[in-house]
């Protein structure tokens, strides 16, 4: 149902940026499937088309990512096997 009312505090910019200040990685600048002038500025870079694949730089296991999805109700595909 609908109540219009709201949940917790509304975030405006500076809001915005005070949570990503607080959910930031260590100040580690990647570079997802970025253009070489933003790749040579990045810390590292990742060039696969799978975002999650930069949580393996953050220490973050596949063991934590299933055990996540699993939590979630949402488990995670087995990758393909070659």
């Amino acid at each position: 149902m609908l109540t219009g009312g709201l949940v917790g505090p509304i975030l405006d910019r500076p809001g915005k940026a005070a949570a990503l200040a607080r959910f930031a990685a260590a100040g580690l600048g990647v570079a997802f499937n970025a253009k070489p002038v933003v790749r040579s500025a990045a810390d590292t870079a990742v060039n696969v088309p799978y975002l999650d694949a930069i949580l393996y730089l953050l220490g973050i296991s596949r063991d934590d990512i299933e055990a996540a999805d699993a939590a979630d109700g949402m488990p995670t595909p087995a990758p393909p096997v070659r």
